[in-house]
């Protein structure tokens, strides 16, 4: 698992740190703006779309049905609420750091 985020994460900070120079600047202390609601609604749809996609996969194939996934279900369904009302003020919160 861990190999399989570093495969994604590290051309990511490689491109947007090193190569575009924009990368980690926009966090720095007192370039914070304004958040705009309205990016902000756009970023939670599109997690919403994404969540629905992921949803709408494990629903069509008859193997995420049996019992081996019910723990896992059991932890999504314990921590997906949260996750969520965590979401909305993460949002706002980063949407100002990206915007300068």
């Amino acid at each position: 698992m861990l190999l399989i985020g570093a495969s994604y994460a590290v051309p990511i900070v490689v491109l947007e740190g090193f190569l575009l120079k924009r990368g980690f600047v926009g966090m720095q202390k007192g370039m914070q703006s304004t958040p705009d609601a309205g990016r902000v609604l756009v970023k939670l749809f599109g997690l919403a779309v994404t969540l629905f996609l992921i949803v709408g996969v494990y629903s069509l194939f008859p193997e995420y049905r049996g019992s081996f996934y019910n723990q896992y279900y059991a932890a999504l369904r314990a921590l997906a609420p949260w996750w969520l009302l965590v979401a909305l003020p993460y949002f706002y919160w980063m949407d100002g750091w990206a915007q300068r």
